[in-house]
Formats: structure tokens, sequence, C-alpha cells
């Protein structure tokens, strides 16, 4: 595996070779002062070039570092909102064989300045060949506020909170039908109810000035010891008694969170969602869900 120097080198060494490239930032968790530092991370890099549409027409970008287990380019994210807007842009997505991943965006250079102003803050000028930037850009610090937890309205705790006891009857519905994957896609989505309040937990700690990062991957460090476990107690196995024991656990667990947020930050919860839920969820495990081992998948109310 090339280094951090090694593709460092490599990644300026294109850019100073080539007229058409004038300057050279960096992105990502490599400028993050709160990231975890390890081989993994990726070089999010942007190219600022001359002649844009020339430069994308006659350069084999892809050729430039070496070779690729796969790469994704502009044109094959049709799954993936196209980011950033407003600039004319493109993107090679490198994933190398040597184990580093090199994500490098190509912008017109007319757009540097701007494109910085009003991008996320988590940059560092590496290459400026024309004196384009001043001190404001050169001497930057990277900042991840644009990334932190945002205090919510009560409306909107209201809203995240209704959402997740709606998706109840859902995951319940599938259970009985032995839809696995309907209750578990269901389960996902409720999931999402429950990360946004720890998301807020954590915000309310920190004074709102804090990320959680992308995915929620800093949950281990930010929550507390036990939150942390309840929550990967929400990931079962596709099977009917794991996935009511993660639906349980999942109740349970946000009904703690949100009750302690909402005396926290001075908002109304509606307790009654929770007791009529837990009873809801009660009844329909003593009606009887299909027996799971009945052959075929059809099963009988036991």
């Amino acid at each position: 595996m090339r280094s951090e120097k090694e593709m460092f080198d490599s990644i300026l060494e294109v850019a100073k070779e080539d007229d058409c490239i004038r300057a050279v930032t960096l992105h990502g968790s490599r400028v993050d002062a709160h990231a975890r530092k390890d081989r993994f991370q990726d070089y999010d890099v942007v190219y600022y070039v001359d002649d844009f549409q020339g430069f994308l027409q006659e350069k084999d970008v892809l050729a430039f570092f070496g070779e690729t287990l796969i790469t994704q380019t502009k044109a094959d994210q049709i799954f993936v909102p196209n980011e950033p807007g407003g600039f004319d842009w493109h993107i090679f997505m490198m994933q190398f064989t040597d184990g580093n991943r090199l994500d490098l965006t190509i912008m017109d250079v007319k757009d540097l300045q701007r494109s910085l102003r009003e991008g996320d803050g988590m940059y560092r000028v590496l290459l400026d060949k024309d004196d384009r930037l001043g001190e404001e850009f050169l001497n930057h610090v990277p900042q991840d506020r644009a990334f932190h937890v945002k205090k919510p309205s009560e409306t909107l705790f209201r809203s995240a909170e209704n959402a997740f006891y709606w998706l109840i009857p859902y995951i319940a519905k599938g259970l009985e039908r032995q839809e696995h994957i309907y209750a578990m896609e269901h389960l996902h989505m409720q999931r999402g109810c429950l990360m946004t309040v720890l998301d807020w937990w954590v915000g309310s700690e920190h004074d709102f000035a804090v990320s959680t990062g992308k995915c929620h991957k800093r949950f281990s460090r930010l929550l507390p010891d036990e939150w942390y476990e309840r929550l990967l107690a929400t990931y079962p196995e596709i099977k009917r008694d794991c996935i009511y024991e993660a639906l349980v656990k999942a109740e349970d667990l946000f009904h703690e969170v949100a009750s302690r947020l909402a005396e926290r930050l001075g908002f109304r919860h509606d307790e009654s969602l929770h007791a009529d839920m837990t009873r809801y969820l009660e009844s329909m495990r003593e009606q009887g869900f299909y027996d799971e081992t009945v052959a075929g998948g059809e099963g009988k109310k036991t």
C-alpha cells in the first residue's frame, strides 16, 4: 500500500506537470482534526483546471495514479445526489488495488474562490499556481461547523417522535405475515428516527457544536456506553423473534432518550405513545405470530 507521502507526492506531481491544472485543494477526513486517522481514509482532492470541458475530453485521468480495482464517475452516480450544485464539475472516484482510494473532483478554476467560500469549510489549499487565493484561503483552518448537529425545534422533535411510533404497526404486521424483509425495512426506517434523537442528545451534550460523523460513525465514542450497546441490539438477524426483540429494544431506547431530551430542551413529550404502543405490541404477541418452523413459510398461528 502506498504511503500517505507517496499518495500526496503523486497527486501534486500530476498537478504541477499539467499546465491545465491551476490549483489543488484537499477536503474530507484528512483535514478534519476530529477524524480518526488510519490507512483507510480516502484522499478527497479537487483539481481546478483551465478549459474544464477540454480537460475532461483530452485527459485520461484514470491512468494518472495507478491500477484501479473499481472506479466510479459522475456519469455512474444515478443513485447518488449530484453534488456540489451550481458549479461545473466532474468526479473520478478510484479504489486502487493497493488499498488506497482517491476521490478526485475536477472543477473550473474560475469557480475556485466561490466554491471554497460556499463549501462546507473543510478544506486545505495544497497548490495555487497563479496566486489566486489570498491569506483568507491559504491560512484557512478547516472547520466542521457545517456538519454539527442542529438543535431541533419542538415541532421537529414531535415529528420524529410521531414517525417512530407510526412505524411500529408496520413492523408488527410484517412479522404477523412472515414478511421478514418488509418488517426489517420498516425497522430500518424506524431506527433512522432513533438515530435522529440520539444525534440531538449528543448535540445537547456539546452545546450543538459537535458532529456525529458520516453514518453516525462517532456514536461509539459520543454516546454513553449503555446506550451504544442498546443501539447495537436493534440490529437483528432476519428471524421473527429476533426482529420482535429488536423492535422492543428500539422502542425502549427511543422512549428513554426522547423523554430525557424533551426534559432537557423544554419540549412536551407524549408519554401516551410509549404506553399505547407497548400495549399494542404485547397484544400482537399474545394473539400469536406465525410459527416459522412450519415448512413452506406459510405457517400457522401458535
